[in-house]
């Protein structure tokens, strides 16, 4: 590290800091500290740059390794990719959509993600960490919308009934009764017929979760770039809960 320039050498450092487990304040002003040290002194991308992507780009940060908006017709989402340990093959982990993600928060997100990689770790959720807003976003993106004409409907009945009420909660934790409310809410509001298409949707994202049910072929350039994560994404011994 003697060899590298000053400023790399802090960067460096506050990237170790990142991935400490400390909170508050001190942490905020690591992640501060180290957004600071990781801007390009010629400037780099500004929030124009990704304000202006339209379908089909995919923007990288020079200056932030792994960096990655993807914008599709309806999103343009935050990834981090990366080379996990021992493997030849990128992954991504999805920090989250612009712009309700802002450019900043992104390369926030990306920082401890950036530090854990740099010390041999794979970043992001383990699988027993993923929530389910992350698991319905994976199954969106890379199974329904590569699969069903439905895909738009599906999305939609998840995060209004779905996400809405579970969205933070870890999947492994997700229960038989969770699904029934959600499915009872339903009912109770005189949708039994999306009642069952509720219950048979998310029995099928458990089943592609659990790598039960394979995803779909990579038919396009486009998909074949855009490699879903290996399954399964949750624990073989998950229970699906909407059985």
């Amino acid at each position: 590290m003697d060899n590298l320039p000053p400023r790399e050498q802090a960067r460096q450092l506050l990237e170790t800091a990142a991935a400490l487990p400390v909170r508050g304040e001190l942490r905020s002003a690591i992640q501060n500290a180290l957004e600071i040290a990781s801007r390009s002194r010629r400037g780099g991308l500004t929030d124009l740059n990704y304000r202006n992507a339209k379908p089909g780009d995919r923007i990288l940060d020079p200056d932030r390794p792994g960096l990655l908006m993807r914008a599709t017709k309806t999103r343009r989402m935050w990834f981090y990719r990366f080379t996990p340990p021992g493997s030849t093959k990128q992954t991504e982990h999805h920090l989250g959509d612009y712009p309700e993600m802002s450019v900043e928060e992104a390369r926030l997100a990306w920082a401890p993600l950036r530090a854990a990689r740099l010390k041999g770790e794979v970043p992001g959720n383990s699988p027993d960490q993923l929530t389910v807003r992350e698991l319905c976003e994976r199954f969106i993106h890379y199974y329904a919308a590569r699969k069903k004409s439905s895909a738009r409907k599906d999305q939609l009945l998840l995060e209004r009934a779905v996400v809405s009420a579970l969205g933070d909660k870890a999947v492994v934790d997700v229960s038989v009764e969770d699904v029934q409310a959600l499915v009872s809410a339903q009912v109770a509001a005189g949708n039994a017929r999306q009642a069952e298409i509720l219950r048979s949707t998310v029995r099928t994202m458990f089943r592609v979760a659990l790598g039960q049910t394979p995803l779909p072929a990579a038919r396009t350039a486009a998909h074949r770039a855009d490699k879903a994560p290996d399954t399964p994404w949750i624990p073989r011994d998950t229970p699906n809960p909407a059985v």
